[in-house]
């Protein structure tokens, strides 16, 4: 029997789950992480969806904490520029409870408006990002 659900990554500040059924990817921030931990654990997101050919990612923010400036660059430059090119179809993002870190999402995501080639949606709760996911692939 598969498992459609399977851990890929498990930290004390981030968890990437992989379902191999709906070729979705999901991370969950799960509460302060350092810039190297932040930028692995992304580079971790981007190598699960390149290998597993994901076609959906569900960002979920709702425990991260702060961008810093320096961080918010890397991710514009160097992290979205590749995950755009995976081709994934759709993104969907819960918000932060932390007013900083939802600054500095909007900051990014308005800064690689003209790179993205997907569709992007915004949700406090992760079930509804997760429906929303799945009802753009039937």
């Amino acid at each position: 029997m598969v498992q459609a659900d399977i851990a890929k990554y498990d930290k004390d500040y981030l968890a990437i789950f992989h379902d191999v059924n709906t070729r979705m990817v999901r991370f969950k921030w799960k509460g302060y992480a350092s810039s190297e931990q932040l930028r692995e654990g992304l580079l971790k997101v981007l190598d699960i969806v390149i290998k597993e050919h994901s076609l959906l990612l569900l960002a979920d923010l709702k425990h991260m904490q702060s961008i810093s400036p320096a961080d918010e660059e890397w991710i514009i430059k160097e992290w979205f520029p590749k995950i755009v090119l995976t081709g994934i179809k759709r993104l969907g993002i819960v918000t932060s409870l932390d007013y900083f870190n939802n600054t500095s999402v909007n900051r990014i995501m308005r800064s690689i408006q003209p790179l993205v080639t997907f569709e992007t949606e915004y949700f406090v709760d992760s079930s509804d990002a997760f429906k929303w996911l799945l009802d753009g692939e039937e």
